[in-house]
């Protein structure tokens, strides 16, 4: 009920700014905070948002897409003076929320005294799209991902090095990773990983490592590396059979 009130809200008292007209608006010293705090999460300028910070200590909330924010919204929080609900928002044509923040001042509207956020509406798995997407027209080459995961996911990175790419995917909760590394190159099977026979009929090689298991194919002359393991000190036991249900996600469907 309360998001919804808060969506009621936006479409009556709302003020859209994209990037193109973030710094060009009125000069009331009211807002010029509020502008900068928008041109600072825009450019995911790290030390500008510090900088409008009342103390250090104060935790600027995670955006945890890689997908740009091109618009915002802001209008006076219904329940607190010398505040804002802040509204961010994805895509080109704005069509997907990002977040909804309550951003409180100083009396002088001019540093940022406390961020509460109200939904956080990123969704990681856009990260893994992205840098797929990016590999698949350089090299072009599809590159298999799970459908399926041992644990909720909460955050996704990746990197392309030289022909290789590689996802991470995360729960920082409990110090969890799922890894996957594919590359056109053909490398030494692991001491100890033995054939097993998966559902759609495939064999793949699955061994034990230090903190968890690990599983190597090859697919389309591809050669994959699927791990699963915990980092730390985490409360997460990775689990081969849970591992073998992430490999066989990611193989297309056989249709009869």
């Amino acid at each position: 009920m309360k998001l919804k009130k808060h969506m009621q809200l936006i479409l009556f008292l709302g003020i859209v700014f994209t990037p193109m007209n973030i710094k060009a608006q009125s000069d009331d010293p009211n807002t010029s905070v509020i502008r900068q705090f928008f041109s600072a999460i825009h450019d995911r300028d790290e030390m500008k948002l510090k900088s409008l910070v009342m103390n250090s200590t104060l935790k600027i909330p995670e955006i945890r897409e890689v997908t740009p924010i091109t618009s915002f919204q802001s209008f006076p929080s219904y329940k607190k003076e010398n505040s804002r609900i802040i509204i961010g928002r994805f895509g080109e044509d704005y069509e997907r929320f990002a977040f909804i923040w309550e951003v409180s001042f100083n009396d002088k509207h001019d540093k940022i005294t406390k961020i509460k956020v109200i939904s956080d509406l990123a969704n990681p798995h856009m990260n893994e799209q992205t840098i797929v997407k990016k590999y698949t027209i350089k090299f072009k080459k599809d590159i298999l991902v799970p459908a399926y995961f041992p644990f909720d996911v909460t955050h996704v990175t990746g990197k392309i090095t030289g022909n290789e790419i590689t996802l991470y995917y995360k729960n920082k909760d409990i110090n969890n990773v799922l890894e996957i590394k594919a590359s056109p190159q053909t490398k030494d099977h692991q001491i100890g990983y033995t054939p097993i026979t998966i559902k759609n009929g495939g064999k793949v090689f699955i061994g034990k490592k230090p903190t968890g298991y690990g599983c190597i194919f090859i697919y389309d002359n591809m050669w994959y590396e699927v791990s699963i393991y915990k980092v730390h000190e985490g409360s997460y036991k990775p689990s081969r059979k849970e591992l073998v249900k992430v490999v066989e996600s990611m193989f297309p469907i056989q249709h009869q």
